[in-house]
C-alpha cells in the first residue's frame, strides 16, 4: 500500500525510525488542496501540517510504500483517529497517478498554528532534495514561523 507524506514525515530518516518497512518511492502532488497549519502539536511544540481543500492549489510531498505494521505506527504517530483522520486519495507523480494512497488530515482545524523553524526546515529540505516546484519552496519560505 502507499502513503503520502507532506509534513514531518518528509524526513526520510525519521520516517524510517517510525516505520521500518517504509520506502520513499517518488515525489508526488495532491491536487485540489493547499498546505495549512491547523493543529498545534504538543509533541512538536508548534503548529503542524495539514491539507485543506482548495481547487486551484496543490500540495507536494513524498509517496511511500508501507506495510500494515507501518500504517499502524503512522496511526499512533499521527494521533489517529483523535487528532488526524485517515482517508485514501489520488496522488500524481512524474511517472503516473497512484490511487488509494493513504493521507492524514487534521480532524478539528484551528485557523493557524505557527510551525517552528525545525519543522519547516524538514519540509524545505524535501523541496530541495526531491525537486518540488520553486513556487512551492517560495510558499514555504513565506510561512510565518513560531517565535523562539
Amino acid at each position: 500500500m502507499h502513503y503520502f507524506a507532506y509534513g514531518s514525515n518528509l524526513d526520510v530518516a525519521g520516517m524510517q525510525e517510525r516505520c521500518p518497512h517504509a520506502r520513499a518511492l517518488a515525489p508526488g502532488c495532491l491536487k485540489g488542496f493547499r498546505l495549512a497549519f491547523t493543529w498545534y502539536s504538543t509533541g512538536w511544540g508548534c503548529g503542524v501540517a495539514d491539507v485543506v481543500e482548495s481547487s486551484q492549489d496543490e500540495v507536494w510531498g513524498l509517496v511511500y510504500t508501507i506495510t500494515t505494521a507501518d500504517l499502524d505506527a503512522l496511526d499512533r504517530y499521527e494521533g489517529y483517529p483523535t487528532c488526524y483522520r485517515r482517508s485514501q486519495t489520488t496522488i500524481h507523480t512524474q511517472d503516473d497517478t497512484r490511487e488509494n494512497v493513504w493521507l492524514y488530515t487534521v480532524c478539528e482545524k484551528a485557523e493557524f498554528a505557527s510551525p517552528s523553524r525545525l519543522y519547516l526546515n524538514i519540509m524545505k529540505r524535501a523541496c530541495a532534495d526531491y525537486g518540488f516546484p520553486d513556487a512551492y519552496t517560495r510558499m514555504l519560505n513565506n510561512i510565518k514561523m513560531r517565535k523562539g
